[in-house]
């Protein structure tokens, strides 16, 4: 018996109502890339590489750290920071660093108010 499906075939571009989501998952990628471009920067070495030499480098990759919502000015992406160990110091990414979970374009448009202040005493 032969099976009929239904179903359309998949769009192999972005359709009008899924850009938002088709942009938000370009972006993630793309932050995700520049995240581990960094790391193989800063050890000279991809991901599963080896030391080429045994005065090489100092470090290792230990996988990535918990998923961490950024926001930007076009929307919130989750990325996950690669962690880095056997370093002599702390590694800090100059894309993200670590508390950061907006970037200064997004602060200086959100004005925060102390709650001891309310909305209606400024």
């Amino acid at each position: 018996m032969e099976q009929r499906t239904t179903q359309c075939p998949v769009a192999s571009s972005p359709t009008w109502e899924h850009l938002e989501t088709w942009l938000r998952s370009k972006m993630r990628a793309w932050l995700q890339d520049l995240l581990e471009a960094e790391v193989h920067e800063l050890l000279g070495r991809r991901k599963s590489e080896r030391r080429q030499a045994v005065d090489a480098a100092p470090g290792y990759r230990s996988g990535h750290g918990k998923p961490r919502r950024l926001t930007l000015c076009h929307g919130t992406v989750t990325v996950r920071r690669p962690r880095v160990r056997g370093l002599e110091q702390r590694f800090e990414s100059r894309l993200l660093p670590l508390f950061a979970r907006r970037t200064p374009e997004v602060n200086a448009l959100l004005r925060i108010v102390p709650p001891w202040l309310g909305p209606g005493r400024l």
